[in-house]
């Protein structure tokens, strides 16, 4: 399946491709040292961008194609500066159409609402071209920011999923939060 490009107010959400380069190597220049255990960093590595640039934008293409994942990068409207990712991966099809719902933020660009603002935008995407019936998003009990951005994006809060990921070599809980179509219109929040 295609990716398409998706706008919102003030973000561009579309797939990679190799002139991103230039834009991630300033991200990764630009972005705070690592706030917390949830930062990923270095966002490119030193040596060789182009070559991870063209790999990945080869990767999340085959993806897509396959139906196994699709992976957009973040852009700011005013600058084409990229700052983030989303992704929508584990897709499992008939009869369940659902997925696990991703997104990531660079660090000095966080509390400002732009994950809220992705998240509104990929959920109604996932399932209007996409054809899913229900997104998860798995958060980690300690990502108080996560969790608090699930929220006001308008996921629902499913519960607690015991030893269900596994992480620094041990099997830890996770926070899920859903969204389905019928959640999604009642939602006061979606907009």
């Amino acid at each position: 399946m295609r990716r398409k490009r998706y706008e919102t107010r003030r973000l561009i959400i579309r797939p990679l491709t190799r002139n991103d380069e230039k834009r991630w190597t300033l991200a990764s220049k630009t972005a705070l040292s690592k706030q917390d255990k949830f930062d990923v960093y270095p966002l490119m590595p030193r040596a060789r961008p182009a070559y991870f640039i063209n790999k990945a934008v080869i990767a999340h293409k085959n993806l897509a194609r396959q139906d196994e994942a699709y992976i957009w990068n973040v852009f700011l409207k005013t600058t084409g500066e990229v700052i983030g990712w989303v992704d929508i991966s584990i897709i499992k099809r008939d009869p369940y159409q659902m997925a696990n719902l991703g997104y990531f933020i660079a660090s000095n660009h966080r509390r400002k609402g732009f994950s809220t603002e992705v998240i509104k935008c990929i959920v109604e995407a996932a399932f209007k071209d996409l054809k899913l019936h229900r997104l998860e998003a798995v958060i980690d009990l300690d990502n108080k920011a996560s969790i608090k951005t699930a929220g006001k994006a308008g996921l629902k809060k499913e519960g607690l999923k015991k030893h269900y990921w596994r992480q620094n070599k041990k099997w830890e809980d996770q926070m899920i939060f859903i969204a389905t179509p019928e959640l999604w219109e009642k939602n006061p929040k979606k907009k």
